[in-house]
């Protein structure tokens, strides 16, 4: 039989909870796809507990900043309504003058949406030299003080100096971390940004 079907409208939703404390959107390291074994070593699971489940996650690998923002704006802006965003990419960025506008573009779109934005600094890799990319990028997040950030760059590297990476925190890849590594982000998060632990509406 041969014939077609006409369909008339589409509906979004998703199984995370609509109105949350924190969604948390990014690349691989939200994804866990590097370490599936442990994928609920996750830091994004780990804080998604310390929050009683109020918390939508959302990663993709291997995305840029530019598709973040973008996956943000079309869908997760319509599918949350959280107090925090956590945007937790740039790993796979190299190019300073795409990523910058990206990322003003994203922090914009979250508070049009009346959600405050979290950054998170970016950790070195060492298949590919992006060093010039990090640490401008990262000097231009941890400047930026008028919002809030975890920095995940300095716990992840050797004498937490931020440019050398501490190799027995990231899997064989020497990009994506280890669950040590989730871990200590989870740590860094209660330490730089505590707020968002206690389940109150800001302001």
């Amino acid at each position: 039989m041969i014939g077609g079907v006409c369909v008339n409208s589409f509906r979004n939703f998703s199984l995370e909870p609509y109105d949350c404390r924190l969604l948390i959107i990014g690349d691989s390291f939200v994804e866990g796809a590097a370490i599936f074994a442990s994928h609920a070593d996750r830091y994004c699971v780990k804080m998604k507990q310390l929050l009683n489940g109020s918390c939508a996650i959302s990663g993709f690998g291997g995305a840029k900043t530019e598709q973040v923002a973008d996956f943000y704006e079309n869908y997760c802006k319509t599918l949350f309504r959280p107090d925090y965003v956590l945007i937790a990419c740039g790993t796979n960025n190299r190019d300073y003058s795409s990523w910058l506008p990206a990322q003003q573009a994203l922090i914009a779109s979250v508070k049009a949406a009346g959600s405050i934005p979290i950054l998170l600094t970016i950790t070195r890799r060492v298949d590919t030299d992006n060093s010039a990319f990090i640490k401008q990028a990262n000097a231009w997040i941890r400047s930026y003080s008028r919002e809030l950030f975890i920095d995940i760059n300095r716990i992840t590297t050797a004498n937490f100096d931020g440019e050398t990476q501490n190799e027995t925190l990231f899997c064989e890849d020497k990009v994506h971390p280890l669950p040590a590594a989730h871990a200590l982000i989870v740590k860094r998060a209660s330490l730089d940004v505590p707020e968002i632990f206690h389940l109150c509406k800001p302001g």
